[in-house]
């Protein structure tokens, strides 16, 4: 492969260089089984929401995943705002209650612009869905790493 500028990357030069398979659970599953897709998969931070059809639904992120674990352990701060917290997430099993919208973005996508959507949704990863938004892959930040080091002599 001709190397590229960063410039002029798309999203298909790079999403599966680190990711080859994103963590995925359907839709109305239980929060059990995006843990265990989680610890099959640890490459990823994310467990992603599918429909039946593979149409991306949503997403679940490790922290989370992690503030349940810690709700069911116990484990979680002082305070009335805790404390509400705690009731509204804690006895939650089903993934739907929990999951957040997932931005799905296509592979012909510049890089540069999936950067953009990082930074400003504070995400380290998005989702890579085709045009019937199903979806195909993951773009992880780490990938984008491996491309621009050079920027940090």
């Amino acid at each position: 492969m001709e190397e590229k500028d960063l410039s002029d990357l798309l999203v298909d030069d790079v999403f599966t260089e680190f990711v080859v398979e994103p963590t995925v659970v359907r839709s109305g599953e239980g929060i059990n089984k995006a843990i265990d897709a989680m610890i099959a998969n640890p490459v990823t931070r994310k467990v992603y929401i599918i429909d039946e059809d593979g149409r991306l639904v949503g997403m679940i992120r490790t922290e989370t995943l992690l503030r349940l674990v810690g709700y069911r352990l116990g484990v979680r701060e002082e305070g009335a705002v805790s404390l509400l917290k705690f009731f509204r997430d804690a006895l939650k099993d089903d993934i739907n209650e929990v999951m957040e919208d997932a931005i799905g973005i296509r592979r012909d996508m510049p890089m540069t612009d999936a950067l953009s959507l990082m930074i400003n949704h504070h995400l380290n990863d998005l989702a890579v869905v085709d045009e019937d938004d199903r979806l195909v892959g993951e773009l992880s930040s780490l990938e984008l790493f491996i491309r621009v080091r050079e920027l940090f002599p």
